[in-house]
């Protein structure tokens, strides 16, 4: 086999987050615009050939996110960019109610692999792969300062999947990305939520001191306590359908 050849892992993705993702990839390049109207359900159901369910999952998620309006007797509508899209709080907090039992279940499993992964971590991560990290967490600090959410979504996927790949174990590494990238995507992250960002940081150190500590049931728990709190602001977040929330521009 040739050398030069690398097949990335398939991701398992929701066909309603597919449909969502390519109604914002034709705004984003100019396809469609502000004013246009969409097919209607049933032609996007021919087109996609998906479910009727997924299309309809899809468009409350654009309806919720600002990104669309849907006009009785007239139609569906584009009535808002992407970027109400990456800061649309309501729209978070609807997708985590839809999908609970299946990020509550994650969780209960990222507690086990990503700290086991941290436990690892903390017995075999060099100084370089320590600074590694920190890098990490510095970039992150700059990315909330500036209000790029964007980026820091991806930091905070490269800090959890760095310290799966520094345990040492490659199926353990392997499942740790894997399971994030099932729940956490730019547009169904809690970083999204005001606040959010400053305590996932604030977390990731207090993992990231105790792997350089090299105190592997110290790492373990400061992992675990993260992915509890994670959960634990999912549950509020689901519960407090009240609640008004500041926006956040994401820069891109």
């Amino acid at each position: 086999m040739d050398p030069k050849i690398h097949f990335e892992k398939i991701k398992k993705v929701r066909v309603s987050d597919t449909v969502v993702d390519q109604i914002i990839s034709f705004i984003e390049n100019g396809k469609l615009q502000i004013g246009d109207k969409l097919p209607s359900e049933r032609d996007l159901v021919s087109q996609l050939r998906v479910a009727r369910a997924s299309v309809r999952e899809a468009l409350r998620i654009l309806e919720f996110q600002g990104i669309i309006e849907v006009q009785p007797g007239k139609g569906t509508f584009i009535v808002g960019s992407p970027e109400n899209f990456y800061t649309g709080e309501e729209g978070v907090r609807y997708w985590f109610k839809e999908h609970a039992t299946e990020v509550f279940d994650s969780s209960v499993v990222r507690e086990v692999l990503e700290g086991r992964a941290a436990h690892l971590a903390a017995s075999n991560v060099s100084p370089t792969q320590i600074k590694e990290l920190q890098e990490i967490i510095n970039k992150a600090n700059e990315s909330v300062a500036t209000g790029d959410l964007t980026r820091l979504i991806q930091l905070d996927r490269m800090f959890h999947q760095s310290i799966g790949k520094y345990s040492g174990n490659q199926l353990l590494s392997d499942l740790v990305s894997m399971i994030y990238d099932a729940i956490v995507s730019p547009h169904r992250s809690l970083l999204l939520i005001p606040g959010r960002a400053e305590i996932s940081i604030k977390k990731h150190q207090a993992i990231l001191d105790a792997i350089a500590e090299g105190n592997p049931d110290a790492a373990e728990h400061a992992m675990t306590v993260h992915i509890i709190d994670v959960r634990d602001a999912v549950a509020t977040l689901i519960e407090n359908k009240n609640k008004n929330y500041r926006r956040i521009s994401v820069t891109t």
